[in-house]
């Protein structure tokens, strides 16, 4: 299979529009519409013939898709270790799918900042020094936890845990 037919089925596999034929396929129409009608030409490309007539209006000039990709900003490098992607496209005023393309030309070193990092079980001292004198909200308060973090350490030293309140009954 030759090199023409290759990209051609490249190019159908990917199924890209008119506009994003390379410039050597629009130069291989221009040669072969000199010698052959418009439906040949389109027949040896393995193009449509309305494409040919479109190319030929255009004066064999591929068209453009859409608006140019924004410039990378220089100091993106340095924010995308620490930004989400959403807060990027805030911060750049861009679309996520320009965040997308930026960061593929870049060495991301980002590592999200929702690291659940789990605490040592505290003693039964520690436990019991916390609640005396002290709700169990209060308790896990100064303990620093979320109420289900402080039933499990309760659970795990054998602590008498009250039931589950159900919401809504």
């Amino acid at each position: 299979m030759s090199a023409r037919h290759t990209e051609m089925a490249r190019l159908r596999w990917e199924k890209l529009p008119a506009y994003a034929y390379p410039q050597a396929t629009i130069d291989r129409i221009k040669l072969l519409r000199k010698f052959h009608s418009q439906e040949d030409t389109a027949t040896i490309v393995g193009v449509s013939k309305t494409y040919v007539s479109r190319i030929e209006r255009r004066g064999f000039v591929p068209k453009k898709a859409g608006r140019p990709l924004p410039v990378r900003p220089g100091d993106f490098a340095i924010q995308c270790n620490h930004m989400t992607k959403h807060e990027l496209a805030d911060h750049y005023g861009v679309h996520l799918d320009t965040i997308e393309k930026w960061l593929v030309g870049v060495d991301r070193q980002y590592r999200s900042r929702r690291v659940y990092e789990t605490k040592p079980i505290p003693s039964i001292e520690t436990l019991e020094e916390a609640m005396r004198g002290r709700s169990m909200i209060e308790a896990r308060d100064y303990l620093g936890v979320s109420g289900e973090t402080f039933r499990k350490w309760r659970r795990y030293h054998g602590m008498p845990i009250a039931p589950r309140r159900k919401v809504g009954r």
